[in-house]
């Protein structure tokens, strides 16, 4: 069963099923916009419905893919995680959320997403983290999730985050950064700039602790009134090397090295 837990200052997702889901995302509201980072790390199987993959005999491989996707106009970016295939999906119908239901999504996400549930025979569950930039941007956290005891889908729930969300590998030990210094940032030092680097700071730790899980390159976009824009690949991979010399650092001053 999951559980959603809200506060002035976090919201994230707990879950007691004993293997932690692929991926971290992790979306933060700053003075002049939002951030999603997250990692790109997606493993599967080939020919899933083989014969041996029915058996559970099959050979899993890893693969680098983008988990965020942007609507054609560039105003709604969608984050994708626990099961992929059933989240991608799910991620395409609501990036293309019409704008009369901008302002307030919640329950027109919520509508999709049961309606998507409903055509599914079998759920695995899904995870969005949601940028709407207009009116004024805005964050949502999307939980489509099974009941672990009587496996049937839960109603979908999706509510605003007031200051940040993860989605996928929600108790990796690496939050602390955004638990840490999200709450002791001022409203006006909380600016997207400072934020990419405490979500790339994130994403770097989170794969140290959990490498089979979250991994591969980093991914980044912010969304500000103009729309959601993506960082290109260069600069994604020098905010992220950049965190991972930052653990070096802290590493060499807690042990003396």
């Amino acid at each position: 069963m999951s559980t959603v837990l809200f506060n002035p200052s976090h919201v994230f997702s707990t879950s007691k099923n004993d293997e932690p889901p692929m991926t971290l995302h992790v979306g933060m509201v700053g003075s002049d916009g939002i951030v999603l980072a997250g990692d790109t790390l997606q493993w599967s199987i080939p020919h899933a419905n083989s014969a041996p993959s029915r058996a559970g005999i099959s050979t899993w491989l890893s693969q680098t893919v983008s988990k965020i996707k942007i609507s054609d106009n560039r105003k709604i970016a969608v984050s994708c995680a626990r099961d992929m295939r059933e989240s991608y999906e799910l991620a395409d119908a609501i990036k293309n959320l019409s704008p009369e239901f901008w302002p307030s999504p919640e329950t027109r996400i919520q509508e999709i997403a049961a309606s998507y549930l409903a055509s599914r025979p079998q759920w695995h569950g899904a995870q969005c983290l949601i940028l709407v930039s207009e009116p004024q941007p805005a964050l949502y956290l999307l939980e489509c999730l099974v009941d672990e005891q009587t496996s049937e889908p839960i109603p979908p729930q999706c509510r605003n985050v007031p200051m940040y969300a993860f989605d996928g590998d929600s108790l990796n030990g690496a939050i602390f950064w955004a638990m840490r210094y999200c709450r002791w940032l001022s409203p006006e030092k909380r600016t997207v700039r400072r934020l990419m680097r405490l979500a790339a700071q994130i994403v770097a730790d989170a794969e140290v602790l959990s490498s089979g899980n979250v991994g591969g390159a980093m991914e980044v976009v912010y969304c500000d009134c103009s729309g959601v824009h993506q960082l290109t690949s260069s600069e994604s991979e020098t905010l992220l090397q950049e965190a991972q010399d930052r653990s070096n650092q802290i590493r060499g001053l807690i042990l003396g090295e």
